[in-house]
């Protein structure tokens, strides 16, 4: 069985996990977070695609102090899976995205830049 899928994208496993059940339930999708300064200000990055509905969902925010902005985001759209690019312990911002995240009940994923 050559089948492949992470938290936010079960496709491939659907005949499998909902064979007993009429329908699917619907994936959240997988979310992708990068952090960008502009003009001084810290911003967010964030796309969302959701395979089950065929939809990308893309926003911009501000950083606030505790991320309280990326927390509401991810309640809203319930990812299971968040995409970071590859960062070194020396950078503050993304360990404390990655710390926010975390604390939302998400997988994070660090994959190379």
């Amino acid at each position: 069985m050559n089948r492949f899928g992470s938290p936010g994208n079960l496709t491939q496993f659907e005949d499998i996990l909902y064979a007993s059940s009429s329908t699917a339930q619907e994936s959240s999708g997988v979310l992708a977070c990068k952090l960008a300064t502009e003009n001084g200000v810290t911003v967010i990055g964030l796309a969302l695609i959701d395979v089950q509905t065929l939809t990308i969902k893309m926003c911009e925010v501000t950083v606030s102090n505790h991320y309280s902005n990326l927390e509401t985001i991810l309640v809203q759209l319930g990812p299971k899976e968040c995409l970071l690019p590859s960062f070194t312990s020396t950078e503050d911002n993304y360990l404390q995205l990655k710390k926010a995240i975390e604390k939302s009940g998400v997988l994070v994923t660090e994959r190379p830049k």
